[in-house]
């Protein structure tokens, strides 16, 4: 396990859903966040040039970077945003889909309301079958309440949030800093040169909206991303600590540098940080949510469970049975690339987006507190930091959660 600090030295963008082809269109579309499988791509670049398995343009299986038609055993976790603000790092995640604010900027929860169920009508009944309507916890029913879908979650209200103790609490531009405060989106333009005259080509002058990092501030000093890489099976990475990567459109260059384990976030400590107050909340309520850091891949569906009998199910160490009884998400995402060896772009997959929560209950919970405190215990063990859906695509980053507990 090793955690790696990316930092751009250049603008960055990353193939969006329409065409992205010079003539195809006067202004192409772009993403100002890497997908997953952006940086595994480069990542593996890196590693099999390190490994001096790239020669002559044929690369021969890697155990640890595979090779142009398989993955090997490396797998990557993220990118999540990193930000240095006053000397103190922190990670700023997407915004649960299941924070909402009122009028006044505060925070309210959602939760299943377990006397009302999705309507036949609603667009989720075929996929997620059994789930319960949303409702605002302790909500009067006045006012305009709003979601907070292009925000972040900085990683100091991490433990309210998988408490669901954010009730009140102001969504301030400073604890759920907005992707406007963070991105400045540079509009570049292109052309297409004829080889024979050396001019532009009719019809091939085009437009790409490119993202740098917001300039720095009082109170922003630097953004990057960052990424834990897993060599699997016991392996070592044999990465350089530092070093310089092409990454997204165009292949700009990235710094990257290994987090010394000391370092306040060089380990996955953080992401368990809460971990006995969210043992304790789901072993009293029977109740636990997972919040999807990056996009989930699921074949096309809503969910990577289980579907029977009108119900969806999640089996935590082949003995505790969750039953999913609500979702928060946003829009579904479409997610491409830039195939390098077929130089084509890859299909576009509908995927669920980084915010998204699944709610579940537990069946048949214990009657006594020692072994409900042993049943949380699994459920957070077995599925915090962890991926979920199919292992050849979580390699890549795809549907990565933390554990919470959430009440009635």
């Amino acid at each position: 396990m090793t955690i790696y600090l990316l930092e751009a030295l250049d603008t960055q963008f990353y193939r969006g859903t329409l065409p992205f082809d010079a003539g195809a269109d006067g202004f192409a579309t772009t993403e100002p966040l890497p997908w997953p499988s952006s940086l595994y791509g480069a990542w593996r670049t890196v590693g099999l040039v390190q490994s001096g398995n790239l020669k002559n343009n044929t690369v021969a299986n890697h155990p640890v970077w595979g090779d142009k038609d398989k993955r090997g055993s490396f797998s990557l976790k993220g990118p999540l945003l990193w930000r240095d603000r006053y000397g103190s790092q922190e990670i700023m995640m997407p915004m649960p889909a299941d924070l909402v604010s009122t009028e006044t900027e505060q925070c309210r929860h959602c939760i299943p309301d377990p006397s009302v169920k999705l309507a036949t009508c609603s667009d989720m009944q075929e996929t997620a079958l059994g789930l319960a309507r949303l409702q605002v916890r302790q909500h009067s029913g006045r006012g305009k309440l709003t979601t907070k879908e292009n925000h972040f979650l900085t990683h100091d209200q991490l433990a309210n949030y998988l408490t669901q103790n954010l009730h009140d609490i102001p969504l301030s531009e400073d604890a759920f800093p907005p992707g406007s405060c963070l991105f400045h989106p540079e509009p570049r333009i292109g052309i297409k040169r004829c080889q024979a005259s050396h001019q532009a080509e009719e019809g091939m002058l085009y437009a790409a909206r490119h993202h740098r990092f917001a300039a720095p501030c009082h109170s922003q000093k630097k953004l990057g991303y960052w990424v834990h890489l897993d060599a699997g099976n016991g392996r070592q990475l044999d990465l350089p600590q530092e070093g310089v990567l092409k990454l997204g459109g165009e292949g700009r260059a990235a710094r990257y540098q290994q987090l010394a384990e000391t370092d306040p976030l060089g380990s996955t400590a953080w992401t368990a940080a809460s971990r006995s107050k969210i043992v304790d909340l789901i072993a009293q309520q029977g109740r636990f949510k997972l919040y999807l850091l990056t996009p989930g891949l699921f074949g096309g569906r809503a969910h990577p469970f289980v579907q029977s009998d009108g119900t969806v199910t999640l089996t935590v160490n082949q003995a505790i049975q969750a039953t999913l009884v609500g979702l928060a998400t946003y829009k579904p995402v479409l997610i491409g690339g830039w195939d390098m060896q077929k130089k084509f772009p890859k299909p576009l997959i509908t995927g669920m987006p980084a915010g998204t929560v699944y709610f579940f209950q537990l069946n048949d919970v214990p009657q006594s507190v020692e072994q409900r405190q042993q049943a949380a215990q699994q459920v957070f063990d077995a599925l915090n930091f962890q991926t979920i859906g199919q292992d050849d695509i979580n390699k890549e980053g795809f549907g990565l959660v933390l554990v919470g507990g959430w009440y009635v």
